[in-house]
């Protein structure tokens, strides 16, 4: 019966080690280099939120937000749980710390999608936060301007991808340079070749439970091993950044997969 015992109690120091790991949100920071970025934007620097679902680590993420300083803090998509009203609270406190400091923008997730979307886009909006859903707008710096655009959470069906990436077309310049802010990565396939230049998203929790060498190993819908977990991904013309989530796991279980924000840094490549 021995290694019974020892077996729970490796059991029980798994499960404690990974609560604290999941109550430490950290940061993680990417380099983006393009030609195509102005000059007067070289060092812009994007905090990137997504599936919050009413966290409790509001007061560690304004801390993030405070030492690291960016110029914009984006949203993108799942602030709130189950199309609950009361689960957008912590995210309209964030936003009320932020009025001020720099623009906020956001987008729906599939828990933002639903019959009381209406709600959280007014709420957004309420707590001056700039809400993007198949909408952009402008960013000016130094004298030069890039667009920052979003696409609205819709089912994964193809027709519905097709809308998204046809009514993101309409809201991009070729010949500027393009931040999307899309929550669904499935949706990169069929949007990289739309004129924009970085998409930033989330949604798959960064795969729930992560295995050394392999990745996440559950997508949202519980399929295995989805593609675009957690990280960056290049392709073509475009790059897309996915965030692993800044929930503690309380909702979906998290293992070797800490809660994250992410700071994107823009930087001018002049090797072209």
């Amino acid at each position: 019966m021995l290694w019974i015992a020892l077996f729970a109690a490796a059991l029980l120091a798994v499960y404690l080690v990974n609560r604290i790991v999941n109550r430490r949100l950290r940061l993680t920071e990417y380099t983006v280099r393009s030609s195509r970025l102005p000059a007067g934007f070289d060092g812009f620097r994007i905090l990137v939120a997504a599936d919050l679902h009413n966290t409790p680590l509001c007061e560690r993420l304004l801390a993030l937000v405070e030492k690291s300083k960016p110029d914009i803090v984006c949203f993108a998509g799942d602030m709130a749980y189950g199309g609950r009203r009361e689960t957008m609270e912590e995210t309209c406190r964030i936003l009320d710390r932020l009025t001020g400091i720099c623009p906020v923008y956001g987008v729906s997730g599939n828990h933002e999608a639903c019959s009381t979307y209406d709600f959280f886009a007014e709420a957004f909006t309420a707590h001056c936060g700039i809400w993007l859903d198949d909408a952009y707008d402008t960013i000016l710096r130094n004298g030069e301007t890039i667009r920052i655009a979003g696409v609205r959470d819709r089912p994964f069906i193809e027709e519905e991808t097709a809308e998204s990436a046809a009514k993101l077309r309409e809201n991009l310049d070729p010949a500027v340079y393009s931040v999307t802010l899309c929550h669904r990565p499935e949706v990169f396939p069929f949007i990289k070749d739309s004129g924009t230049d970085l998409v930033l998203s989330g949604h798959h929790h960064g795969g729930l439970v992560r295995l050394p060498f392999v990745g996440g190993v559950f997508s949202h819908r519980g399929k295995l091993f989805p593609e675009y977990d957690r990280g960056r991904y290049d392709a073509g013309p475009a790059t897309l950044i996915v965030s692993a989530g800044c929930d503690d796991g309380s909702k979906l279980p998290r293992v070797n997969n800490p809660p994250e924000i992410l700071l994107v840094t823009l930087r001018k490549d002049t090797t072209a």
